[in-house]
């Protein structure tokens, strides 16, 4: 059971898990016609959001892939780091060029497995880097996606970097504000 006013809030700034999680979700019954529809709406890959999630993913795997693997030396902790955050950003950018929606990270692999359109044997790469953290192995899965990927070019990345932190900044926000003003009303649900 969700309250109107959660699922409202879900339909207009839903989280991408938020959203797949309601993928299957049926209305058994309800004395109000606009649930149907507020859920309905829930479960749809947000167009409107494409370029820009697209851009931060393609800025992120940039830094990880560039700056941050060129520490990896420095400390064991930011070398596992950066190589998950590098096969993440992969992954990403395939759910986003499929306009499919993050699943989280549980699921994250097994759909981008299950995706027609992908980089042949992308998730075997992304084992072979992961288990053996070497730049080849790096360059073999970035190059993999970029195959795939719409975005081209590194011009203006500047403005994707800082694009990127301001994503992560304002989604930050924007969950803890709509979580808070859930909690204040006692109509929080965790999906």
């Amino acid at each position: 059971y969700y309250t109107k006013e959660f699922i409202s809030i879900t339909a207009q700034v839903g989280s991408e898990p938020a959203r797949n999680a309601f993928l299957k979700a049926r209305v058994l019954f309800t004395k109000d016609p606009e649930i149907t529809e507020i859920v309905e709406r829930i479960p749809v890959f947000q167009q409107g959001e494409k370029e820009e999630k697209l851009l931060v993913f393609c800025a992120n795997l940039w830094l990880n892939a560039s700056y941050f693997w060129g520490l990896r030396q420095e400390s064991t902790y930011l070398k596992y780091k950066t190589a998950v955050e590098i096969v993440y950003c992969c992954y990403r950018i395939i759910l986003q060029e499929n306009e499919v929606l993050f699943p989280c990270n549980r699921n994250l692999e097994r759909v981008v497995q299950n995706l027609t359109d992908k980089p042949h044997n992308i998730t075997a790469l992304a084992d072979a880097f992961l288990e053996r953290m070497v730049t080849e192995r790096l360059q073999g899965i970035v190059e993999a996606t970029k195959g795939v990927s719409s975005f081209r070019g590194a011009e203006e990345l500047d403005v994707r970097l800082t694009n990127c932190m301001v994503y992560y900044e304002r989604w930050r926000s924007t969950e803890k504000r709509h979580c808070n003003e859930l909690s204040r009303t006692g109509n929080i649900a965790l999906l």
